[in-house]
């Protein structure tokens, strides 16, 4: 036997095997088929075996749900009942009835007083009953030892003197208890009864005590109408064994039967020619013990119309099964078929984001991180690309733009050397700052390679060119740098500085007849360092680079120009940087702010 038990696990092992590697090796459309085959086969399994256990134990189910819904009213007898002591609860402390019954109760008190503390009962007692009446509340009597003040004073005529006496002193024995009397239910109905205490100063004198007449037919009535059919209810109620209250159609014999007799708190019952269910129960809040009928026959309609629905549900999600079944075969190959045409459009333009049609972006399934991950490697992809390709062509055009011509620097250096010593030797200072300035100027351009500097290097190419303009305009310009040293070692692109120092001058020194003031400002601020370069006699016009983007505004003068440099800081730092410009209007100043990012390069 353990040798056929262990053959059997073998092949069966080996059949599993083959499935699997078959089903790996089965076209997208194939698996998706045997996927949909597989789900129904087990939604027919589950439904046959849900209806086997439906019918088995449906009885039981629907007994105990029906025992829950008897249940439930029951409760909603405990919550009238409760909701009633909450009201002799705010009754007695009601700031309005405690004046009105300290005043009515005051040896001192005028009749004037007194008559209006009665006049104020008179209208505020009917004002709880009538908010609280849907509790089954009958009447409502406010006791006063010089007054009563009534709800309803016809409804309790009929009260004898000797049982409101009892009710009154069982109110006294309880301290301002609430106390339900039950020993009257039967001719006069259910009674509450509590005194009203001194609220002041805690001196919890007797003030009055409140009666409350309670109609538990209307409750009853109330809590039968909570059941969800409307099978009608029978009711009765006993306290430590003794019956306070029982439906008029209840045979007596019956529920007393059912009360003392049955062990089960749930069950059917036979009363003449019709067949009830049963619910036995306790209300701990008042410890009263209830027993509750409905006829049976709507419990079996119940029952019936629980099974159409059961049915018709498991109808419903078996063909919603099929449907969606088909739809999402649909949609799952939708997408695969897209992002493989987003393959084919990249694979052949690289410079063109591939597009499927469909935002994949807010998707968080293996398919959106498949599309997103394409989507992000693309886009990568450009942008080392257009990176690469426009850092390269930038810097080159700076350097041609700075030096229009490839000069051998060694010979321009020789030259330059030879020039300054001719000028030394006919004491022409002017002319020989002017060549050391320019090859000092030169050799620092020249001899770096390197597409990035630092602020102070940019500081001293500006100092050379402005040595060389000194000499040209001589008292015409005027030049100042206010640049803190902590500022020095901080990254900035090569020919930044000067390029804007030389554009504010060919806008503004040429235009103008005065002296013209540059400055160079620099700060740090907000994680940023920034360098302001401004002039005197001009003024930028507006939105300046964005229309230097759009070629609607046509550069002049010599420099690299401004969307240039804005371009390669963006390039090397990112978009949160570049250039601003704007106008001092105050000042008439024109302002060009580098933004850098504050890389700590502290001297």
């Amino acid at each position: 036997m353990q040798r056929e038990t262990t053959f059997f696990i073998i092949i069966s092992m080996e059949i599993i095997k083959k499935a699997h590697e078959t089903f790996d090796n089965f076209t997208l459309n194939r698996k998706f088929t045997c996927i949909i085959c597989f789900v129904l086969a087990m939604t027919v399994l589950g439904t046959g075996a849900g209806l086997w256990i439906t019918y088995h134990s449906g009885n039981k189910l629907l007994y105990e749900a029906t025992k829950e819904s008897l249940d439930h009213s029951s409760s909603v007898i405990a919550e009238r009942l409760s909701n009633i002591e909450d009201m002799t609860g705010m009754i007695l402390a009601d700031a309005s009835i405690q004046s009105t019954l300290s005043a009515a109760s005051d040896p001192g008190a005028s009749d004037n007083d007194k008559n209006e503390a009665f006049r104020t009962l008179s209208y505020t007692i009917p004002d709880y009953y009538q908010n609280f009446r849907s509790n089954g509340i009958y009447y409502i009597n406010l006791y006063n030892p010089s007054y009563t003040t009534y709800s309803n004073l016809a409804r309790c005529r009929d009260l004898p003197a000797q049982i409101e006496e009892d009710l009154l002193e069982r109110a006294h024995r309880h301290s301002g208890y609430p106390v339900w009397v039950t020993d009257y239910c039967s001719e006069y109905g259910l009674f509450l009864v509590r005194d009203v205490r001194r609220a002041k100063d805690f001196e919890l004198d007797t003030l009055g005590t409140i009666l409350v007449n309670v109609d538990l037919s209307e409750v009853v009535r109330s809590a039968s109408d909570q059941v969800l059919d409307s099978a009608p209810l029978s009711y009765a109620i006993y306290q430590d064994g003794r019956e306070i209250y029982r439906s008029p159609v209840l045979n007596e014999e019956s529920a007393d039967l059912l009360y003392r007799s049955f062990s089960s708190n749930y069950g059917t019952m036979r009363q003449g020619n019709t067949s009830y269910f049963y619910s036995r129960g306790r209300i701990p809040e008042f410890g009263w013990d209830y027993l509750c009928l409905r006829p049976n026959g709507s419990v079996m309609q119940a029952r019936s119309l629980s099974m159409f629905i059961s049915v018709g549900v498991i109808a419903l999600t078996f063909s919603a099964g099929l449907f969606l079944s088909g739809k999402m075969f649909q949609t799952v190959s939708r997408h695969f078929y897209r992002l493989l045409e987003k393959m084919k459009q990249f694979g052949s333009d690289e410079t063109v984001l591939p597009s499927a049609g469909f935002d994949y972006s807010g998707r968080t399934d293996e398919i959106g991180a498949l599309h997103q991950g394409f989507d992000r490697m693309a886009l990568q992809v450009q942008e080392l690309i257009q990176k690469n390709y426009v850092s390269e062509l930038l810097a080159k055009d700076a350097r041609l733009k700075f030096l229009e011509n490839q000069i051998n620097p060694h010979f321009l250096y020789n030259t330059l050397e030879s020039i300054n010593s001719y000028a030394k030797s006919m004491d022409a200072e002017p002319i020989s700052q002017m060549v050391e300035a320019l090859g000092s100027l030169l050799r620092i351009t020249l001899s770096r390679n390197s597409a990035s500097s630092v602020i102070k290097s940019e500081l001293d190419i500006v100092k050379d060119y402005m040595d060389i303009i000194q000499v040209r305009f001589g008292e015409r310009i005027e030049y100042e740098v206010e640049v803190p040293e902590e500022l020095y070692l901080i990254s900035i692109p090569r020919l930044t500085l000067q390029p804007l120092v030389e554009n504010a001058i060919n806008y503004a020194l040429e235009e103008m007849t005065e002296v013209c003031h540059i400055r160079i400002e620099g700060k740090r601020e907000s994680g940023n360092v920034f360098l302001m370069v401004s002039n005197n006699g001009s003024q930028f016009p507006e939105n300046l680079l964005d229309q230097l983007e759009k070629n609607e505004i046509e550069p002049h003068g010599f420099g690299i120009g401004l969307l240039n440099i804005d371009k390669r800081i963006k390039l090397q730092f990112g978009e949160a940087y570049g250039l601003y410009v704007y106008n001092e209007e105050l000042e008439d100043l024109a302002v060009v702010q580098v933004c850098l990012p504050d890389s700590g390069g502290d001297l």
